[in-house]
């Protein structure tokens, strides 16, 4: 049952990734692999402790906890490149709003006295 239920999400997540990709994001190709590579291993368990095997790691639930570890860092690091760039273009955007209508402040009456009087 939980095999169907991860096979069904992670069709969502390919079906997703291919619509994404066809857009111009090469980014989702990635996530297209990845998910598809996941389907595989739902249907294939054992063929992970075979590749872990040959990449010196003892149990295929060990490789797959690497792999999400790794995937959940480059995550993190791709969502702080892009909080990144958006919070430059924020502050470019209202630069530019501000330079483009600047509001200045009333002139003060030249019969009022200074705020700092001298006494």
């Amino acid at each position: 049952m939980i095999s169907i239920l991860m096979v069904i999400a992670l069709l969502c997540v390919a079906f997703y990734a291919y619509r994404v990709m066809t857009q111009g994001n090469m980014m989702a190709l990635l996530l297209l692999l990845i998910s598809l590579a996941a389907i595989f291993f739902v249907f294939f368990p054992e063929e992970t402790i075979v590749i872990a095997n040959m990449l010196g790691v003892g149990r295929g639930t060990d490789l797959l906890l690497y792999f999400c570890f790794i995937a959940g860092i480059i995550l993190i690091l791709l969502i702080h490149v892009k909080f990144r760039h958006q919070s430059i273009m924020i502050t470019e955007l209202a630069r530019a709003l501000a330079l483009s209508n600047p509001k200045y402040p009333p002139q003060r009456a030249k019969t009022q006295t200074p705020i700092h009087s001298a006494e």
